[in-house]
């Protein structure tokens, strides 16, 4: 069994980590229900659980059906692309998608990477985009996978591919790098640090990364879930839509300001912040990253 990289100690900042301080975007929200861990074999059954990169896939093969996941994006505001309404404008500004229509490299097309594609939100919402976009999106779940690809068919600028970003030789650089609907959520501390590194490298000249973590969900507030404090600055996440169903999903949820400092240590620097609440009780976080030399002078307006 591949253990997390955690000791047994830090069932004892997680509990010291509980409701301290004024919230920023290193810390928990104040008003976010922490399920309580009440004993040691609870805390060490999280601690031994497995995070990291292909671990949920059981959960989504046989758990997340097409109703489930519609559900989820009700609940988190996302079923009507009101977050890509958010956020392609900003990109637009950044990289410049509507002022030139062939980058200067001589692409006849921009390129855009997407990981973790789940049912095809965000290809579904760029099929009338007025401008020309080679995708490429990576989906682990067959089940997902192949139905992306039956979708997609006759749009040959659109490519699916079935496994992992991560573990995945990619030759071809991207003007914009898609992480959304907490797909960072699903890979362990050091995966996320290397996400950060491969995006980088991965970027076109202006290029950029968007990333989106989910602070504040009604689901992360259910009695399905467990959290536990990272003393680093982040908390580990247990999802089991039942007490005793057998489908279980992991996570680490990094707070914005780690996740900023650790991008900054990929050699990535964050141009753009927003905390963007589509309903009441319902808070993400959109974050941009480029390379320090090729930040762009103008404000970004959001």
């Amino acid at each position: 069994m591949r253990l997390m990289p955690l000791t047994l100690s830090l069932c004892l900042f997680a509990f010291a980590a509980y409701g301290a301080g004024r919230w920023n975007d290193s810390s928990p929200r104040p008003g976010l229900s922490m399920q309580p861990i009440t004993t040691n074999i609870q805390c060490l059954r999280q601690i031994l659980a497995p995070v990291g990169d292909g671990v949920n896939l059981d959960f989504y093969e046989d758990y997340v059906t097409w109703s489930i996941f519609r559900k989820r994006a009700e609940d988190s505001g996302l079923a009507d692309y009101q977050d890509l309404k958010v956020i392609v404008p900003l990109v637009e500004q950044i990289i410049g998608w509507k002022e030139r229509p062939v980058w200067p490299s001589g692409l006849t097309s921009y390129r855009a990477y997407e990981v973790g594609a789940g049912f095809g939100r965000v290809l579904d919402y760029f099929r009338t985009y007025p401008v020309r976009i080679d995708w490429t999106a990576w989906e682990q779940t067959p089940l997902y996978a192949n139905m992306l690809t039956s979708k997609f068919m006759n749009l040959p600028a659109i490519h699916i591919e079935t496994g992992s970003f991560l573990r995945t030789r990619i030759q071809k650089k991207a003007h914009v790098i898609f992480m959304l609907w907490g797909t960072l959520v699903e890979f362990s501390p050091a995966e996320q640090a290397r996400l950060l590194a491969k995006a980088r490298r991965l970027l076109l000249k202006g290029g950029v990364l968007v990333t989106d973590l989910p602070v504040d969900m009604p689901v992360m507030r259910s009695e399905h879930v467990t959290s536990v404090e990272n003393a680093t600055g982040g908390r580990y996440l247990q999802y089991r839509p039942e007490p005793e169903s057998p489908h279980v999903w992991q996570g680490y949820l990094p707070y914005p300001g780690t996740f900023r400092a650790v991008a900054e240590s990929q050699g990535l620097r964050e141009v753009a912040f927003v905390r963007w609440q589509a309903l009441e009780n319902s808070e993400r976080v959109f974050q941009f990253f480029m390379r320090p030399d090729e930040v762009p002078a103008r404000p970004i307006k959001y």
